[in-house]
């Protein structure tokens, strides 16, 4: 057998037509390869520099750059192994050396009670309308706890102060370090300011204590709305009566809404008024501050308000046109004062009483009681306030009535006594007398005054 051009065998007398013609073109284009071939393996199995390449030539040399790639390969494969290998043994090492260091870290229980027993407390100044209180911690929540650089743990929580009115949160990191065996708490770090929150409204008593600020604010208000009082409300509220009569609080938006009344009696008048606070929590402060203060209508006009109620009156004394019918003495007066209503500069007020009066002519001698005296009960009065005096003075009638009329006069307080308060009844009769057997007609007139206190 006869060896192609490729370096295989084939049969002898085999087809030499253009598959030959092949061989040889394919054993031309493969002596520049042989010959190098040849050349580096120094001349092998004889051959010189000049001889003709053998068709084995090519299988030699197929054979040795094969054998080159499967060394490559291997080595490639040992040197994979080896890193392979050489990461393990570091993940041993670094987990061995580890180890020590997270086991047995402090846990969320140990983390808690040294957060709560020692980080500092939040420095918080209440403001003019806070609660009085002292913070103390209620809560502490453990978020996350990480290794150090320097194998130490740090813990970072989530602190909660109250004092009873509001509410202060901030993060601590604590530092633990391993010291002898055990874990020490080493530091803690307060990285941020606290945040506040209220858990309930401002100080009732603290408002009313500065009610003379809260008054002025209002009076401001008042003047740029183009008021020309003489007597600021600071000045006609002074020492009065104030309490807090409505509180909308909301926690969720930090805002709370109060009305306050002031009231102020002078003599038998008095004054009155509401202020409108609001006021808004301030959570970087952690205090409540004043935002806006108004006052109701007609704070600085004088009512009479007080005058309303019962009154019981005692008897002094009576006058008449004549000698003296005392039946009022041991018969009393009752008053009540049922409306007091202004209008303009006009005062009116409307009530009933319960007394005596007197339809009967003057009788000859002083008497305790004479025939025509009439109970009255549940007389209707109405009443208007007089100008000019010195306290306040109404004139009250009565329906009328055919054995007489009776009329009512009411004053309360006066330049000598401005507590004093008086009540004079008048009873008229009018009736037929005579002289030198002529008669005319004559009018009987009793005026019973009664000191009157409110019951």
């Amino acid at each position: 057998m006869d060896e192609d051009g490729r370096g295989r065998l084939r049969p002898e007398g085999g087809e030499a037509d253009g598959r030959d013609a092949d061989a040889e073109a394919q054993k031309t284009a493969l002596q520049p390869t042989v010959a190098n071939a040849r050349a580096r393996a120094g001349g092998r199995d004889g051959a010189g520099e000049g001889s003709l390449p053998r068709p084995e030539d090519g299988l030699v040399a197929r054979a040795g750059a094969g054998a080159a790639r499967a060394g490559a390969l291997l080595a490639a494969h040992r040197l994979a192994a080896l890193l392979t290998g050489a990461a393990i043994a570091l993940l041993v090492v670094v987990g061995t050396l580890l180890s020590p260091v997270m086991a047995g870290t402090p846990d969320a229980t140990r983390v808690r009670a040294d957060a709560l027993a020692h980080t500092p407390v939040p420095t918080h100044d209440g403001g003019p309308w806070n609660h009085d209180g002292v913070l103390i911690a209620t809560d502490a929540q453990l978020r996350e706890k990480s290794t150090e650089a320097s194998g130490g743990i740090s813990a970072r929580t989530t602190v909660t102060y109250s004092d009873g009115s509001v509410e202060a949160s901030w993060d601590a990191i604590l530092l633990y370090q391993r010291s002898d065996g055990s874990w020490e708490l080493e530091s803690i770090d307060v990285p941020q300011a606290a945040s506040w929150r209220p858990t309930s409204g401002p100080d009732h008593q603290k408002l009313l204590a500065s009610l003379e600020a809260l008054l002025t604010r209002a009076e401001a208000r008042l003047d740029s709305q183009g008021d020309d009082g003489e007597e600021s409300l600071a000045n006609l509220y002074r020492d009065c009566e104030a309490s807090v009569t409505n509180d909308e609080l909301d926690v969720a938006a930090r805002l709370d809404k109060m009305t306050v009344r002031c009231s102020k009696q002078e003599g038998f008048a008095s004054r009155n008024c509401d202020l409108s606070l609001t006021l808004r929590f301030v959570t970087a402060s952690g205090v409540w501050e004043l935002t806006d203060v108004s006052v109701s209508d007609g704070a600085k006009e004088l009512g009479y308000e007080p005058l309303k109620g019962s009154w019981s009156g005692s008897f002094r004394t009576q006058s008449s046109s004549g000698h003296k019918c005392l039946s009022g003495r041991d018969a009393g007066l009752r008053l009540s004062i049922d409306e007091v209503a202004t209008s303009g500069d006009t005062t009116m007020i409307a009530g009933t009483l319960d007394g005596v009066a007197h339809f009967h002519p003057e009788p000859e001698r002083d008497s305790t009681g004479c025939d025509g005296d009439s109970a009255l009960e549940s007389l209707a009065f109405t009443g208007t306030l007089q100008d000019g005096s010195d306290g306040l003075v109404f004139d009250c009638e009565t329906a009328d009535d055919v054995r007489g009329s009776v009329s009512l006069r009411l004053e309360f307080g006066n330049a000598q006594n401005p507590s004093a308060a008086t009540a004079t009844l008048v009873s008229t009769h009018d009736y037929q007398d005579s002289f030198l057997l002529v008669p005319y007609q004559r009018t009987a007139r009793y005026e019973d005054e009664f000191v009157l206190r409110k019951v």
